[in-house]
């Protein structure tokens, strides 16, 4: 039967999935808009230099990383939903107005587009988490969290696969703008008419439905949401220092191989991974599927009593964080083969997807109530990684076709998994904090 928490749950699948087409449909369109040698002349085409395309294509992150911790603010006060639906609208709304910008003011508006974007998806996450922990059971959460973060492999998967062909296309780039904001301002219709606050608020629920789900464990039902935040408590928390470590340095590895591996392999194999639409999309595939299958593990783990949560946690997280540096330290070492390469970044990204079983569900393990704050925290300090990984390999890697100077980034990067995740089996902890409910 399908229940009112699953159709939240797909709103939230939805909602990710739309946000990472957002996010990426620059980096496939930027090639047909900067393409001298296109045969289709019917759209501008501009002469944009790396270092042009690179401001262009980093403004969205600079945006991304601003506003983090008060999105998880503002969600616990004024609730996931305004919140949620007016970050969607505004960044399709720039992607609706990138082509036309793009003709009338050339990149530098079109930087300013892509950071406003960055600036409202910085909303998404904090509001996601704190909208989950009002709606998803204790038992449920793995599989819940799961199957709603992995939208962001999904859209990734559609829009890498459409993208190409739209840009290619008679409509051509304009058409992936419109094509992403146009499917943005659609789920937000949906999000305004669907999506509820909290099953207390849900006016079709059944009473069997909303008593299973707020009595798990969830927020509190008479918690103020206009309180003080325990910042002190929070920044000074054990478990909570262990969470954000290993956010940080789950950041650096995996965007260490999203976006250095098409480099590494390119240089190193001669091999143009960007080209290859359908290696490009395989790793996010693969994530997809992983986390769908690691979900229903860790659930049917949970409801069987099995392992405790903790250990639950622990056990994802080490599948995550140490079988990636087992695919790491291979990449190093047989450096020489392309084939093993290609199939142990995939599996290196695959495994990663039990992150999301992992330290990702730990947030709400520590505190329900301020999930969301916690998220945005964590995600702000772990996206400073994921700028300064790929500034580390441009200091270590002087010649890029030499493949043993770029195996000291990938040993790097699988002793980083291997330190993170040890600490986080000794001191991490799922025990809700006593700040959560200081009162």
């Amino acid at each position: 039967m399908f229940e009112k928490r699953q159709g939240q749950y797909l709103l939230l699948f939805a909602c990710f999935s739309v946000a990472f087409m957002v996010r990426l449909d620059i980096t496939v369109a930027i090639v047909a808009m900067t393409d001298r040698f296109s045969a289709n002349t019917d759209y501008p085409e501009f002469s944009w230099d790396l270092k042009t395309k690179s401001k262009v294509l980093s403004a969205f992150f600079w945006g991304y990383f601003v506003l983090q911790i008060p999105a998880g603010i503002l969600a616990r006060k004024f609730g996931p939903k305004p919140v949620l639906t007016t970050a969607i609208f505004v960044g399709s709304c720039a992607s609706l107005l990138i082509p036309k910008c793009a003709e009338l003011f050339d990149w530098p508006v079109v930087c300013a587009l892509r950071l406003i974007q960055g600036l409202s998806q910085g909303f998404l996450h904090p509001s996601i988490y704190t909208h989950i922990s009002k709606w998803s059971p204790v038992s449920e959460r793995s599989r819940t969290l799961a199957i709603i973060l992995c939208g962001q492999q999904f859209g990734s998967v559609v829009c890498l696969l459409l993208t190409g062909h739209l840009a290619s296309s008679v409509l051509g780039w304009p058409s992936v703008f419109y094509t992403s904001g146009t499917v943005g301002i659609l789920w937000t219709m949906a999000w305004v008419t669907w999506g509820v606050p909290s099953p207390a608020s849900h006016k079709t629920i059944t009473l069997e439905e909303k008593s299973f789900i707020e009595n798990t464990g969830v927020t509190d039902k008479n918690r103020k949401f206009d309180s003080d935040t325990p910042w002190k408590a929070i920044l000074t928390s054990k478990p909570v220092i262990v969470l954000t470590l290993a956010h940080i340095c789950n950041n650096w590895v995996f965007w260490t191989l999203v976006t250095l591996s098409p480099s590494f392999i390119s240089s190193v194999y001669g091999f143009n991974i960007k080209n290859n639409s359908y290696y490009s999309t395989l790793p996010h595939f693969s994530m997809f599927v992983m986390a769908l299958v690691f979900g229903a593990i860790s659930d049917t783990i949970l409801k069987k009593k099995l392992l405790s949560v903790n250990a639950n946690r622990k056990l994802w997280n080490s599948v995550a964080q140490w079988g990636g540096a087992v695919a790491l330290f291979c990449i190093a070492m047989f450096r020489d083969s392309q084939t093993i390469t290609l199939i142990m970044m995939t599996v290196g990204l695959a495994v990663n997807s039990a992150t999301f079983l992992g330290f990702l569900s730990n947030h709400m393990d520590l505190s329900p109530n301020y999930s969301g704050i916690l998220m945005g925290f964590t995600n702000c300090l772990s996206n400073i990684a994921s700028m300064v990984a790929p500034l580390f390999a441009g200091f270590m890697v002087k010649d890029e076709k030499n493949a043993d100077e770029w195996a000291v980034i990938f040993y790097t990067a699988a002793v980083i998994f291997i330190i993170s995740n040890s600490i986080f089996l000794i001191f991490g902890s799922t025990k809700v904090q006593r700040w959560n409910s200081p009162d």
